[in-house]
């Protein structure tokens, strides 16, 4: 079980560094290079919405942290709603915001994500780095109230760790509480909250694609991306986890 009382205090803290991208990981990289990741995790999910034809106006970004993805999503879309649990993260991405002159069209909401009642109409929902830090049966609703608030064609953009084996991996300590599951049951969750994975991959994978186009392009990056793909299989093959990118959409009810 999640002690709810353990991961407050723990993200209260992280917050204290919302100015450093580490501040919503656990990676050891440098700043420099976490912040590398995130750009090209954007990338990725950017690239697949204009690919499948989206255009979101309204999104949600729920666990917005420090606020890089809120960020850039509100550079996207009409109207945001970012999400946090931890005040000190919310003031954080509410400063960033209005430096950037986009605080027209963003909301903050303090609420604890296993409670967010999402907004009727939501066009894209963005849940990075959420589920590992809910129960079981909190993930499920999740889920399911983000599917029931989807606007026709709406999207899902799910990011988790998740155990690189059949068998799900729990970190419980004085100072942090997470659940690492299998990709599997994360793939379950989803169709019995009814909604159907349109796009999935690793973050191993991400990095290795999305660095080769931006470096070389539509066409050769994804063939040089082999490669550089595999590399990375076998640097990390001894690491527990890995991250996994899905896009879902509501299921076909006809």
């Amino acid at each position: 079980m999640i002690d709810r009382n353990v991961t407050r205090k723990w993200w209260g803290q992280r917050a204290l560094m919302a100015g450093d991208p580490r501040s919503v990981t656990l990676d050891k990289e440098s700043a420099w290079w976490v912040g590398v990741n995130v750009r090209l995790y954007q990338r990725w999910l950017f690239r697949n919405l204009d690919e499948m034809g989206a255009r979101p106006r309204l999104a949600v970004d729920l666990g917005c942290g420090n606020g890089d993805w809120t960020l850039v999503l509100a550079g996207k879309v009409e109207r945001l709603v970012a999400v946090d649990f931890t005040q000190g993260f919310l003031d954080a991405v509410e400063q960033r915001i209005a430096g950037a002159w986009l605080s027209q069209s963003v909301s903050f909401v303090l609420s604890d994500a296993a409670a967010f009642e999402f907004p009727a109409g939501c066009e894209l929902i963005v849940l990075g780095a959420v589920v590992q830090y809910l129960d079981d049966d909190e993930v499920a609703s999740v889920l399911e109230r983000a599917r029931g608030a989807l606007a026709p064609g709406g999207l899902v953009y799910l990011r988790t760790t998740v155990s690189r084996s059949t068998e799900t991996i729990r970190r419980a300590s004085d100072e942090y509480h997470a659940i690492y599951r299998p990709t599997s049951w994360v793939e379950s969750c989803c169709e019995r909250a009814g909604l159907e994975i349109v796009r999935r991959t690793t973050g191993t994978n991400v990095i290795g694609d999305e660095l080769m186009r931006k470096l070389f392009g539509r066409w050769l990056g994804p063939v040089l991306a082999a490669p550089v793909r595999l590399g990375r299989r076998i640097a990390r093959r001894r690491m527990e986890t890995d991250n996994v990118h899905f896009l879902a959409r509501e299921k076909d009810r006809s």
